[in-house]
């Protein structure tokens, strides 16, 4: 799967791994489910908080499941691109390692953005308290830029998190541009229909499960081009940084 720009070859492959993605997309996204049943503010911000990082955990299993074949594919098309569960062996646990450090460096921005008291938080803060945390920002987009490739620096290196951490940032050095406007078009489609929702129905509790669903359903669809994303930057980082060929990326995805 050669040539065109990045943008384009993440849209022909995720186009191309979609209808096998999507029904584990929906598995992956089921303990979603526990969100519309919140006890009280509390338990419904703890519940949150768990349901995202259940999906991030199932995300990057699906990841261990999926790059490999994307990667054999990229060498050879004669391979299928799609879900192999045996390219999960020995692959599955340095993924979940990247997930789950991914998900507890991005704990507080979390907590605050999932949190039913946001606007208490903002009080609390203060005024150079906000203007810090908003002055953090930053660098908080752009550490999660330069890790952007820990997953499937994990999967495919059956690298450790340091590691693959490691990898990810020598990966993504010079392509931050690249990496930033596709991200924002992959988020910006997620969020807007739920802002559509939030305008258009008002707010209130059955409108937050209707945002709650909407945003589920449209994570859930982007899934299979957010993958493809991880493979198309990962494979061609290391085409120019490690200078190897995709036959040799392909060997390293070999099934284990």
């Amino acid at each position: 799967m050669q040539g065109g720009g990045t943008l384009g070859r993440v849209l022909a492959v995720g186009l191309r791994i979609a209808p096998r993605v999507w029904p584990y997309a929906v598995l992956a996204s089921a303990p979603g489910l526990v969100v519309l049943i919140p006890r009280d503010a509390v338990a419904s911000d703890l519940v949150r908080w768990l349901d995202y990082l259940m999906d991030r955990l199932a995300y990057a299993a699906l990841a261990a499941a999926l790059l490999p074949s994307l990667m054999r594919w990229f060498a050879d098309e004669r391979e299928p691109a799609t879900v192999r569960l045996r390219d999960m062996r020995r692959r599955v646990v340095p993924a979940l390692a990247a997930g789950l450090c991914i998900a507890l460096l991005a704990l507080p921005m979390n907590l605050f953005v999932f949190s039913s008291g946001t606007v208490s938080i903002m009080r609390e803060l203060g005024r150079w308290g906000l203007v810090l945390y908003i002055a953090a920002l930053p660098v908080v987009v752009w550490v999660s830029l330069r890790l952007t490739l820990m997953h499937a620096s994990a999967v495919v290196e059956r690298a450790n998190p340091w590691l693959a951490s490691r990898r990810s940032w020598a990966l993504t050095r010079g392509r931050l541009p690249t990496i930033l406007g596709i991200a924002f078009l992959l988020n910006l489609v997620t969020i807007v229909p739920g802002i559509v929702v939030i305008n258009t129905l008002g707010h209130g509790d059955l409108n937050s499960l209707l945002v709650t669903l909407t945003t589920g359903a449209i994570v859930v669809l982007l899934l299979p081009w957010k993958l493809a994303f991880w493979a198309v930057l990962y494979h061609d980082a290391r085409l120019l940084v490690d200078d190897v060929s995709s036959r040799r990326i392909a060997e390293d995805a070999a099934p284990l």
